[in-house]
């Protein structure tokens, strides 16, 4: 039976294990970024197209991501009225997906992140707004190369592949990202994909 006396040692012994969950989610990210790095880098990056839907990937990301996104009190808003279907590699997709979220709540400063999935003249968009900290204009394109980070590593972790990767993901696609943004005023990623693959 558990007894008063032993709450502090069960609290503490529950900020271990989650401290312990956060270091292991982010050595992982680290090792499957360094070996995508590596497989652009020796041409070996290749997708596995398949009929998706969008909108079913972008729900499951966001479902998968909320616990982490209570942790910190932030909410998430998805909007997205219809199953948006398409050719794409869906795990690849995922990853993008998740590497925004990902950013959105480290820089978002415990704003809100509004995610949103929509379809427009045969391209799928989707769009990633955080309220945080926000990129200063002459870094719009410096964060989408490999190693490069807007803000000092000595406040956020990270080596600066996110991105990089991110874009490699979409650009292999066929299709485009674009941020806007402005120091203090938040980040809006912006990603169109055609809805058939592009021939090889």
């Amino acid at each position: 039976d558990v007894t008063p006396a032993m709450y502090p040692k069960i609290e503490s012994l529950r900020k271990l294990i989650k401290t312990c969950c956060q270091e292991l989610r982010r050595l992982s990210d680290l090792v499957n970024d360094t070996l995508d790095v590596a497989r652009i880098s020796a041409g070996r990056f290749s997708l596995q197209i398949k009929q998706v839907d969008l909108t079913e990937i972008t729900r499951n990301v966001v479902n998968r991501y909320l616990p982490v996104c209570s942790e910190s009190e932030v909410d998430v808003k998805l909007t997205a009225d219809k199953a948006v279907t398409g050719e794409w590699d869906p795990l690849r997709i995922d990853q993008v997906i998740y590497n925004l979220l990902s950013n959105a709540l480290k820089y978002g400063a415990g704003k809100p992140i509004e995610i949103s999935v929509s379809s427009s003249n045969g391209k799928a968009i989707i769009s990633v707004l955080d309220y945080g900290i926000g990129i200063a204009s002459e870094n719009h394109e410096r964060i989408f190369h490999r190693f490069e980070r807007a803000v000092s590593s000595k406040y956020y972790s990270g080596m600066g592949l996110g991105l990089y990767i991110t874009d490699q993901i979409v650009n292999a696609h066929g299709g485009t990202i674009r941020v806007e943004s402005q120091t203090g005023g938040g980040s809006c990623f912006t990603i169109e994909l055609p809805l058939k693959a592009p021939q090889c």
